[in-house]
């Protein structure tokens, strides 16, 4: 067999040996990808579920303890009565510890506190431009969620409120129970489906009630309006790709419509942070691939020189045979 058939027959087997490990690989690749995906969408939903379990829970207990608290006032005989009162500013801290842990205040009928759990005596404030004090003003006992930034604490907060009234019906002051943003923090920090990972909660128009990293800046944005929005807003639960109002990159996102409070949960990663096990496969598979391929590239060359030398050996062999042939001819001619 002549060099140039041995080259392209050595050639041909390792272009297609190194066809073949790509596509498996490719295959891999691909696998690696949607599972990776999937992975995400199986962890979102979960989280969903577990921050709907959360939401439910904050505002059937916030429900209760303002009630307790609204029934102590009327007890007392309003919230004029309980202004400046220290025994009742310490019997609000104990039951805070006991439930809710967060916030609670009382304000009058100007939406003026007259007593904190967390501070005596009350604050000259007012609250009157505060969303959930006009939604008791326009008739509403109970008001469900408003992202704040508290003048009293500093803080970022999401609100549930239940109204006050007097015997004619009048509004006599509110009670409010603010939560702390804590829960969207840690478990966000302690979820393994990728970093970026961001819990939040709106209300059944979209705005922004709590948010993993909510800063005060996001007091008041909503989704009302955006292609997220009326992609899920008609729907109980659902997971879809999309990009936020409050980031630039693509997430896959879950949510959830609480059944019994006007409430809707997300949770969501970055399409980018989803794809860490995929990038990490590609990198591995780049290196085997790569490593293969140089050790290939290595043999083939390697079997080309030795076929080139055989080929050269061959060629040798046989201008000495010829040599010898024509030697022995003329020899035989000088006998005759």
């Amino acid at each position: 067999m002549s060099f140039r058939r041995v080259s392209v027959a050595i050639l041909a087997i390792a272009g297609i040996f190194l066809l073949s490990l790509f596509g498996v690989r490719m295959a891999f690749l691909e696998q690696e990808r949607v599972a990776a995906l999937e992975r995400a969408e199986i962890g979102t939903r979960e989280l969903a579920r577990l921050l709907e379990q959360y939401a439910r829970r904050t505002f059937e207990t916030a429900d209760l303890v303002s009630t307790r608290v609204a029934d102590r006032i009327a007890t007392l005989g309003g919230p004029a009565a309980v202004a400046g009162d220290e025994a009742f500013h310490d019997w609000l801290r104990d039951l805070s510890t006991r439930t809710t842990g967060d916030y609670i205040m009382v304000v009058d009928e100007g939406a003026r506190p007259v007593a904190l759990n967390n501070l005596f005596p009350a604050p000259d404030l007012d609250f009157r431009d505060r969303r959930w004090f006009q939604a008791h003003l326009a008739g509403i006992d109970r008001h469900v969620g408003e992202a704040i930034y508290s003048r009293v604490t500093r803080e970022v907060l999401f609100t549930y409120s239940i109204a006050l009234r007097d015997g004619d019906g009048r509004l006599a002051g509110a009670v409010q129970i603010a939560q702390r943003l804590g829960f969207f923090q840690q478990q966000a920090e302690a979820s393994e489906i990728g970093r970026g990972t961001v819990l939040a909660m709106f209300d059944a128009e979209g705005r922004l009630l709590a948010r993993t990293g909510m800063t005060p800046a996001m007091v008041g944005r909503s989704i009302a309006g955006t292609d997220l929005a009326r992609r899920n807003m008609n729907s109980a639960a659902g997971t879809l790709r999309a990009v936020t109002v409050f980031q630039d990159d693509e997430r896959i996102i879950s949510f959830r419509r609480l059944l019994d409070w006007p409430v809707i949960v997300a949770a969501s990663v970055p399409v980018e942070s989803a794809l860490a096990p995929f990038r990490a496969a590609l990198i591995w598979s780049g290196s085997i691939v790569g490593a293969v391929a140089v050790a290939l590239i290595f043999l083939t060359a390697l079997a080309l020189r030795l076929a080139r030398r055989e080929e050269r050996a061959r060629e040798e062999l046989a201008r000495a045979n010829a040599a010898l042939r024509d030697a022995a001819t003329e020899l035989e001619q000088r006998v005759a």
